[in-house]
């Protein structure tokens, strides 16, 4: 996807006077997209839950849903019944006691927006008896985590992300388990892992595929999920960074964004027409592998703006007045994959508009 953002300079009809004039960053979003499911990473893919108006698995093994209470929504996209909505009391979607070929290895990919919940369920396949099995949830303060049990003889978590995802927003999750190996990835970052060292790994068990709450109650609490979960995948290998990426940006959306700031200034006006000075700026290709180019229109009419790419964690990784026309970086020098943030600034300081970058 491109990322777009019109800076608009609108000059008062006043000859040589001093006046305001109002730089206006239309921020308005325009979205056209729907998802396409030949973007899904399809290599072991066991499970495949689109919710397209229904609860179907579209993996091509069968496992259909049965919907308990969740009722249908819209996705992140926006478009309708392409998602279920739970409601943290008593809704859930069970799929049969199929392992999909899962013994050893697992990687579970789903998509979230939630605002709160009791240690929420987004995907369960557990049975504390046979002391095996894996759930991918949020913790009490709505941090990530896969875990579960190996036959090991103890529950195990892969430790969270340690940021509450209970903001209304619309995050991406991928819990693996690689034998020994329990991790978990937050919107296409690694967010946490922790290895038991266990050699004797196995997670087949005859629980429930639960969607929105554990296969088995623990303590007699089921976790219901209060949100919308959407895409869940599930794979019996383990994913690679690039096919994590690959889901997290999983769309074919067009996305032209204006955003928008006000920011007043005193200037001389010699002209005697309302005349629009507009400058767009370019950032291309979203996601990106290998360069990305900024292309800074006119740059003139944006003198002394400046432009970062900072990481999740705010490192800069790139700075520059912006003093030419284009930029084209290498993110190769960036140091790693994952999501980034590119960031505009005024010429106080200001950051007037900020866009996610996806690294791949």
């Amino acid at each position: 996807m491109n990322c777009q953002l019109y800076i608009s300079k609108l000059k008062n009809p006043f000859l040589k006077m001093k006046t305001k004039f109002t730089f206006l960053f239309f921020l308005s979003m325009i979205v056209l997209c729907h998802q396409v499911n030949s973007q899904i990473v399809t290599e072991n893919l066991v499970g495949y839950w689109p919710f397209n108006g229904n609860a179907n698995d579209e993996s091509g093994i069968g496992n259909n849903g049965t919907i308990i209470g969740a009722s249908l929504t819209s996705d992140r996209f926006g478009n309708p019944n392409s998602a279920y909505l739970f409601d943290g009391s008593d809704d859930k979607i069970t799929c049969g006691t199929d392992n999909m070929s899962v013994t050893n290895q697992v990687s579970v990919s789903a998509w979230i927006k939630t605002t709160s919940g009791d240690v929420p369920t987004i995907f369960s396949k557990y049975y504390f008896s046979d002391d095996k099995g894996y759930n991918l949830r949020l913790q009490a303060l709505g941090d990530a985590v896969m875990e579960g049990r190996d036959l090991s003889g103890g529950f195990i978590s892969s430790g969270t992300n340690e940021v509450s995802l209970f903001d209304g927003q619309w995050h991406h999750l991928v819990g693996i388990v690689n034998n020994d190996l329990w991790t978990i990835y937050v919107d296409g970052n690694l967010a946490n892992s922790f290895d038991t060292e266990h050699s004797s790994v196995a997670l087949d068990n005859p629980g429930i595929i639960s969607i929105g709450a554990l296969s088995v109650p623990s303590s007699g609490n089921y976790r219901y999920f209060n949100g919308v979960i959407d895409d869940i995948a599930v794979y019996n290998r383990v994913l690679t960074n690039h096919e994590i990426l690959q889901l997290y940006a999983e769309n074919n959306c067009v996305i032209y964004d204006s955003i928008a700031v006000t920011d007043t200034l005193i200037i001389d006006v010699e002209i005697s027409i309302d005349f629009p000075y507009v400058n767009t700026i370019k950032i291309y290709p979203n996601p990106a592998r290998d360069f990305i180019i900024i292309d800074n229109g006119d740059f003139s009419l944006i003198e002394n703006y400046s432009v970062k790419i900072e990481t999740v964690t705010g490192e800069i990784v790139f700075e520059s007045i912006i003093t030419q026309p284009e930029y084209q970086i290498n993110i190769n020098d960036f140091g790693a994959y994952g999501t980034y943030f590119v960031k505009i600034f005024n010429e106080e300081g200001t950051m007037v508009h900020t866009r996610k970058l996806i690294l791949m």
